[in-house]
């Protein structure tokens, strides 16, 4: 019987420049309906918090996942 194969996964948060990308992608989307997400301010904003968001996600998800995880491929072609 063969054993299932171990990974040690670590999470990333996004780069800034995605971070970014998507704040600004978001921003021009909600400011054709509303002018008060037009000002960089609020990109520049929108940014600050989802990085902080995504890095505080990251480092939650590593410290929760133990070392040696088993692989479930099963899981994942479902």
């Amino acid at each position: 019987m063969s054993k299932t194969p171990r990974v040690k996964v670590k999470y990333v948060p996004p780069s800034l420049e995605a971070i970014d990308l998507v704040a600004k992608a978001v921003c021009e989307q909600l400011g054709q309906e509303n002018p008060a997400f037009r000002p960089p301010k609020v990109v520049q904003d929108l940014a600050a918090f989802l990085n902080l968001i995504a890095r505080i996600q990251a480092q939650r998800l590593n410290q929760n996942s133990s070392a040696d995880q088993p692989l479930d491929n099963k899981a994942q072609s479902t």
